[in-house]
């Protein structure tokens, strides 16, 4: 038996796959193969079956050992037919926001100025959404890519600080407001969490579409992770805009001499179209597993796609006309808990006409090394990076301001259209 026992393998896989329920067959081979063995046929039969299955297990294993790692991720995880809304925490937090969906505002003095004033227009107003005890990042921004001192960074710059309606600001926050002047009060619904960030955002856009609409040609929602090359990003945008940044009449810094009549004032050019630009996600699957953090239940959201988005981190740009129309279709379209995703994807592809969604190029991650992450910043400077610690702020932002990265930010990036 012992020295049969290779072929006894081999014949028994030949066996079973032609038939491996007739026990006859088995029989045969058995006695063809070991004839010096009296073994009860029965007995065989079992020895044959216990083996191919072990045989089986073992090919099974090391195929799944070979390939398994490989097709993960092609496998979609479907929730339970008994999975409920309240499986997916995070969801559940966005109807905790709309129990009671009333604003305040209390925008910055310099904003409201820049909303007023009809001689100019200006290019960007960024804003940057942080909890009211987060200081350290604001102050963090202030000192690298968010300052002004230099006139080469962005023209305004505000954070979005939610508080309960009703609830006064804490006295480091009410110093820290009239210190610098860039902090946007908002008196919303519950305590300021993730899960109302989609709110957050959204009423804010409703501000700036009835108070502000006109007074700029994008504004850029910015995590306080990220970094952005207000230099290489302006440049960038004023071209698309078709605008000549050096004729300081057409400069959408400086309003036109009233005693000109041959040069267009930035204000009375053609508004940039409904257009979200960003790092486009393309056909990104939903999860449906309540282990993630993104976790969305169907009953949420139906398909298991979204719609193409920009990825709210490091942030994206939204256009005045998009903002515009982003709001009016929430009017149509329920909340929904990602904000990248409500925001820049459901809310876009229901605007009427859909909003275009724009790839940005050169947009870099945490994952990118230090030493190319700084080669990329000297030789083609990022418009835009994220993930970043506070050190890691720090370096980027000072490389972006050595004479070699600005010189080659004066190269324009591009932008690729995708929807």
């Amino acid at each position: 038996a012992c020295c049969a026992r290779s072929s006894y393998i081999i014949f028994t896989v030949f066996f079973i796959y032609i038939n491996w329920l007739h026990c006859n067959w088995m029989k045969l081979a058995v006695q063809k193969i070991m004839p010096c063995c009296q073994i009860k046929a029965a007995v065989n039969c079992v020895a044959i079956l216990l083996l191919s299955g072990l045989l089986v297990e073992l090919l099974w294993s090391h195929t799944e050992a070979l390939y398994g790692r490989k097709h993960a991720t092609s496998i979609v995880v479907h929730p339970r037919p008994s999975r409920s809304l309240s499986s997916c925490s995070g969801y559940l937090g966005l109807i905790d926001c709309l129990s009671n969906a009333s604003w305040s505002y209390q925008p910055p003095a310099m904003l409201q100025a820049a909303c007023q004033q009809t001689k100019t227009r200006h290019l960007v107003l960024v804003f940057v959404p942080l909890r009211a005890n987060m200081a350290l990042q604001r102050s963090l921004v202030r000192q690298t890519w968010g300052r002004r001192d230099n006139g080469t960074g962005f023209e305004l710059l505000i954070f979005l600080v939610q508080l309960p309606e009703g609830e006064a600001p804490d006295p480091a926050l009410s110093s820290e407001s009239a210190k610098f002047g860039d902090i946007f009060l908002m008196g919303g619904p519950t305590e300021d969490t993730y899960q109302c960030l989609t709110l957050k955002i959204l009423s804010f856009l409703r501000w700036y579409s009835q108070n502000c609409s006109g007074a700029f040609h994008y504004l850029l929602k910015s995590d306080h992770d990220s970094v952005w090359n207000a230099n290489s990003l302006n440049r960038l945008l004023r071209q698309r805009l078709k605008l000549d940044e050096r004729n300081p009449r057409n400069s959408t810094r400086h309003p036109p001499r009233s005693n000109s009549t041959k040069v267009q004032s930035a204000s009375s050019l053609p508004d940039s179209s409904a257009e979200i630009l960003g790092d486009i996600q393309r056909g990104a699957p939903v999860q449906r597993h309540n282990s993630s953090k993104f976790c969305t239940p169907p009953q949420a959201f139906a398909p298991n796609r979204f719609p193409n988005y920009a990825l709210g981190g490091p942030g994206y740009l939204i256009s005045d006309a998009a903002a515009t129309a982003l709001t009016r279709a929430a009017d149509r379209v329920a909340p929904f808990w990602l904000e990248d995703v409500y925001i820049t994807g459901i809310l876009a592809a229901a605007s009427r006409p859909p909003v275009r969604r724009a790839q940005l190029s050169h947009i870099y991650y945490a994952a990118v090394p230090a030493a190319l992450l700084r080669a990329n910043a000297l030789a083609s400077p990022p418009l835009g990076s994220h993930r970043l610690s506070a050190g890691q702020v720090q370096r980027l932002d000072s490389w972006l301001r050595e004479p070699k990265a600005v010189e080659n930010a004066k190269r324009l990036h591009r932008i690729h259209t995708l929807t």
